[in-house]
């Protein structure tokens, strides 16, 4: 759910506590909550100008944009802009990372605005790029599980071990050692296994991409 909300502007959440505003003109992301607010309210009194906006490295012209890519796939809330300011010949590239849900409906209000001059095309992923995501959240849990697995069964077996742990660290350190090292084992083990489902599924069934692409002057025309 957009933070703000009126008929042009709206406020989304980022996934690292920022904020991206999104205005018929103008994408401004990477903005602490307060700034985004303050902001939005300035383009809705026309307090402040998107013109006078564009001059901030976090403003993306709507018109400077080349491409939006994303994948329609549960729990993906990535996407990635392209874009080319004016007076640079080079393309640059964005990722936003959204809070959970917020993608979608920033997606779709996006291309409100650029549909008279830019298509909408989904299109299947290659198995590889749509095993990527979970193959990296297989090989993340592979690694923590036979970490925490391992430290498990050095806690319960050692006559004594002393070593320090970060304080956030310390009441997962005490859990294990209070549920000992098959417990532990059990646990993870099942994580490791659903991630690995997860990727068996990808293969199976790649996931759908979309692109939102600046029209061609044969298409435009």
């Amino acid at each position: 759910m957009s933070v703000h909300d009126d008929e042009k502007t709206k406020i989304y959440k980022l996934d690292n506590k920022r904020f991206a505003i999104l205005h018929p003109h103008a994408i401004l992301t990477d903005l602490a909550q307060a700034q985004a607010e303050a902001i939005s309210v300035q383009l809705s009194e026309g307090t402040v100008t998107m013109e006078e906006m564009e001059h901030y490295d976090y403003c993306i012209p709507l018109h400077a944009i080349e491409s939006v890519q994303t994948n329609l796939t549960k729990f993906d809330d990535t996407l990635l802009l392209t874009y080319t300011k004016a007076g640079s010949s080079t393309p640059e590239k964005v990722k936003m990372e959204f809070a959970s849900d917020e993608k979608d409906a920033f997606v779709q209000h996006l291309y409100s605005y650029m549909k008279e001059d830019y298509t909408y095309e989904q299109s299947t992923n290659t198995a590889w790029a749509s095993m990527k995501p979970s193959i990296v959240f297989f090989l993340y849990t592979l690694l923590i599980g036979g970490f925490l697995s391992w430290l498990a069964y050095y806690m319960e077996t050692a006559d004594e071990y002393s070593f320090r742990v970060p304080a956030i660290l310390y009441p997962v350190v005490e859990l294990i050692s209070y549920t000992g090292y098959m417990p532990v084992a059990i646990f993870m083990g099942v994580i490791v296994l659903i991630s690995l489902m997860m990727v068996v599924k990808r293969a199976i069934k790649p996931s759908t991409k979309l692109v939102i692409k600046r029209k061609s002057q044969s298409q435009a025309a």
